[in-house]
C-alpha cells in the first residue's frame, strides 16, 4: 500500500515540476526559437514594432492577414500537458487564433472572452493595452487561465497533446504579440506569477530604458506621442467641442479678413443642405472650422452624417514646416477607419522624390526601391501620426508628404509644402 501511495505521489511531482520550455520567441528582431529546440517561426505579412517597453523592433505587429507559422513544431515532443504564455496588445475585437494546432487552440473572441480547449474566461481581454496571458492544461484535463499573473478561470477538458504539421501564432489578429512561451506541461500559479513579474514593465524599468542623453529622452517621448497622440493632448479627428474658446486667440494671417468665418476665434459649423464627397452625394453635410491640434492653424473640414463608400483622408499636417538635416518632423492626419498607411516624399509638382539613399526598413520590407518616394509603411488601425528624421542626403528645397490610407480601397492627400534648409 505504501509503495502504491509513494508511486502516485512521485507521478504527481514529476507531472507538475518538470515543465520544459520547448519554444520561446522573444522577437529580438526575428522569430527564432531561443529555447534551443529550433522551432523557428516563418513570418507571413508581418512587421516589427515597439514592445511594451517602447523599444523598437522588439515585438510584431499583425494586420489581420498576418501570422507566424512554425512547421513540424511539436511532432517529436512528449507532452504531459501544455502551457502557452504570451504578451498581447489587441487593437480590435475579433475571433483571433493566438496559438493554434490541429488539436489545440488558444483564442479570444469578439466578446473579449479567452478560450483554451473547452474552458472560457469571459471579458478577459482588454483592447489597446498590453496584457500577459497564460493558458495551462495538465494530462488529467485540468485547465487554468491567467491574466497579468492572476488566476481568472479554472475548468476541465479532454487533454489532447498538440500535434499536426504546424502551429500558427496570431491568426486574424490586429495588434501585437511578444514573448511567446510554450511548455510541455502545466505550470503552477506560482510559476505563472514568476514569469509575469519577470517580464512585466515596471516604472523603474521604463525609466531605466529611457535614461541617457537628452536626444534619447526626446526620441522616447516623441515615440509615445506618435503611438498615442491623446496621451500628449492631441485628438484625431478633432470635434467642435474638443477645444475651449479663447477670447484672446488671434489668427495673424487672417486677422484682417472681412469674413466672420475666417476671422472668428471660435469654432464655426455651417450646415450645407446637399454636398458631394467624391462620387457620393450626402445629405446633411457640415463644414466645420476649428484649430489644428498641433500647429494651431485654422482647419476646414467636411463632416457628413452619411458614410461614403471610400475611406477619406480629411487633411494632413506636418510640424515643423521649416527643417534641416537631423530634425524630427511629425506627420499627422485625420481619416476614417484604416487598415494600413503609407507615406511618401514628393516635390511641389507632385512628383515622387527618389528615397533610395535613405530608404527605411519598412519600405525595404514592402519591396520598394525608393523610386516611388517611399518614406514609411505601417499596418495600423489606430495610429494617425508618424514621423521621420530629415536625412543629410536630402537637398535643400521645398517638398510635400503624400499620405495614403488603405481600407478596402486606397485614398490619399498631399500635405502642405515644407522647406528643407
Amino acid at each position: 500500500m505504501k509503495t502504491l501511495i509513494l508511486g502516485i505521489l512521485l507521478n504527481l511531482v514529476i507531472t507538475n515540476v518538470f515543465a520544459e520550455l520547448i519554444a520561446y520567441y522573444p522577437f529580438n528582431g526575428n522569430a527564432l526559437d531561443e529555447s534551443g529546440q529550433k522551432h523557428d517561426g516563418k513570418l507571413i505579412n508581418i512587421a516589427l514594432t515597439e514592445d511594451r517597453f517602447a523599444i523598437p523592433r522588439k515585438a510584431y505587429q499583425f494586420n489581420g492577414d498576418s501570422y507566424i507559422n512554425v512547421e513540424n513544431a511539436f511532432a517529436e515532443e512528449d507532452f504531459n500537458g501544455v502551457t502557452i504564455a504570451l504578451w498581447l496588445y489587441p487593437n480590435q475585437n475579433d475571433t483571433v487564433l493566438l496559438a493554434h494546432t490541429q488539436d489545440m487552440g488558444l483564442l479570444f473572441d469578439k466578446d473579449n472572452s479567452l478560450w483554451f480547449y473547452s474552458v472560457i474566461a469571459k471579458e478577459a481581454i482588454t483592447k489597446n493595452e498590453w496584457q500577459h496571458l497564460v493558458a495551462s492544461i495538465d494530462q488529467f484535463g485540468n485547465v487554468d487561465l491567467y491574466k497579468n499573473g492572476l488566476h481568472i478561470k479554472g475548468g476541465s477538458s479532454e487533454f489532447m497533446p498538440p500535434s499536426g504539421e504546424q502551429v500558427i501564432f496570431g491568426g486574424s489578429l490586429v495588434g501585437k504579440l511578444d514573448d511567446i512561451r510554450v511548455y510541455n506541461n502545466s505550470l503552477s500559479e506560482a510559476e505563472v506569477a514568476k514569469i509575469y513579474n519577470k517580464e512585466k514593465p515596471t516604472t523603474e524599468e521604463l525609466t531605466k530604458k529611457h535614461e541617457g542623453t537628452y536626444e534619447e529622452g526626446y526620441q522616447a517621448g516623441r515615440r509615445i506621442c506618435i503611438n498615442n497622440p491623446e496621451s500628449c493632448g492631441l485628438k484625431y479627428p478633432a470635434e467642435e467641442d474638443d477645444y475651449e474658446d479663447d477670447e484672446n486667440e488671434e489668427d495673424p494671417e487672417l486677422s484682417d479678413s472681412n469674413s466672420p468665418l475666417l476671422s472668428s476665434s471660435k469654432n464655426v459649423i455651417l450646415s450645407i443642405p446637399l454636398a458631394a464627397i467624391g462620387d457620393t452625394r450626402s445629405i446633411g453635410t457640415e463644414l466645420i472650422r476649428d484649430s489644428d491640434p498641433i500647429t494651431g492653424e485654422i482647419v476646414f473640414r467636411l463632416r457628413t452624417n452619411q458614410e461614403t463608400a471610400n475611406p477619406l483622408v480629411w487633411n494632413i499636417k506636418i510640424n515643423p514646416t521649416i527643417v534641416k538635416a537631423g530634425d524630427a518632423q511629425l506627420i499627422s492626419w485625420q481619416s476614417r477607419q484604416q487598415v494600413q498607411y503609407h507615406f511618401y516624399l514628393y516635390d511641389i509638382n507632385n512628383n515622387p522624390i527618389n528615397t533610395y539613399e535613405f530608404l527605411s526598413e519598412s519600405c525595404q520590407q514592402a519591396g520598394s526601391n525608393g523610386i516611388d518616394g517611399c518614406l514609411g509603411r505601417q499596418n495600423s488601425t489606430e495610429r494617425l501620426s508618424d514621423s521621420w528624421i530629415i536625412p543629410s542626403q536630402l537637398r535643400a528645397g521645398n517638398y510635400k508628404i503624400k499620405v495614403m490610407i488603405w481600407q478596402v480601397e486606397k485614398a490619399w492627400r498631399y500635405s502642405p509644402v515644407f522647406k528643407v534648409q
